[in-house]
């Protein structure tokens, strides 16, 4: 687990290497941000990629920054996301797996261009938080939990 804490902000993609050199990936345990906004891309391309584990974000959560070069890319295909806002400026959020909870109603973001979902992908609104979820996972869930409870049966 890794924590951030009280920084003005932090930054993925500053230098100007002109690749995808400057990377966060979670894969299990927690990264919590607080205090604090991400960028993904300034001068340089940033890129996150979200396979596991937990992530919380108290602040903005920008892909790309306003007058810079550079651009964010997101690639989630598991774990949780738990961030304020998610915004773009020059840069693509790639939603394959896994649960996103933003602040507010937040559910016009599957119309967005630049937040490529996997079809089926639905975002819900309960009155303080909006939660992103792919809609495969919910029958895969429901599913796996009525087979637990099959085989728990025979036994």
């Amino acid at each position: 687990s890794v924590a951030f804490n009280n920084y003005t902000e932090v930054r993925v993609g500053f230098g100007s290497s002109g690749g995808t050199n400057a990377r966060i990936e979670v894969s299990g345990g927690t990264l919590d941000i607080t205090g604090s906004a991400l960028y993904l891309g300034e001068q340089d391309n940033g890129l996150l990629t979200l396979s596991g584990g937990i992530m919380t974000l108290d602040g903005l959560f920008s892909l790309g920054r306003g007058g810079s070069t550079g651009g964010g890319t997101d690639n989630m295909t598991g774990g949780t996301l738990f961030a304020d806002d998610i915004v773009q400026v020059n840069g693509v959020f790639h939603f394959d797996g896994g649960m996103i909870s933003l602040e507010g109603d937040q559910t016009s973001i599957l119309s967005e261009t630049w937040f490529d979902a996997m079809e089926g992908t639905t975002a819900t609104f309960d009155g303080t938080r909006t939660v992103i979820i792919p809609e495969p996972t919910i029958g895969a869930l429901l599913f796996g939990f009525a087979g637990l409870l099959g085989l728990r049966r025979r036994r």
